[in-house]
């Protein structure tokens, strides 16, 4: 039997190797597109933003390289409160 999840949010927590910190990052968020423009995405955050001040984490990163909806995607995280810092470059060889 195939179980489809309508979302997924895949996270976790480092020790940075350049400072003295925990940084919660997230492996991946997937909502599906008929959940998409719900408040889906933006309650899995705001619970993954709680986690990770539970676990003790100095700071947060989420991203997004899929290629797809790019813009759409940063202005979401903007929304929730975080800064846009940099840029996924790629080059198939």
């Amino acid at each position: 039997m195939k179980i489809r999840s309508s979302v997924a949010l895949w996270v976790g927590l480092q020790e940075e190797w350049q400072a003295d910190s925990l940084m919660a990052f997230d492996y991946c968020l997937f909502v599906r597109p008929e959940n998409r423009g719900s408040r889906t995405a933006y309650l899995l955050i705001k619970a993954f933003i709680e986690w990770a001040k539970e676990a003790g984490a100095n700071w947060i990163q989420c991203g997004t390289a899929t290629g797809l909806q790019t813009e759409k995607t940063v202005r979401f995280y903007e929304k929730m409160g975080f800064t846009h810092t940099g840029s996924f470059l790629e080059m198939a060889v």
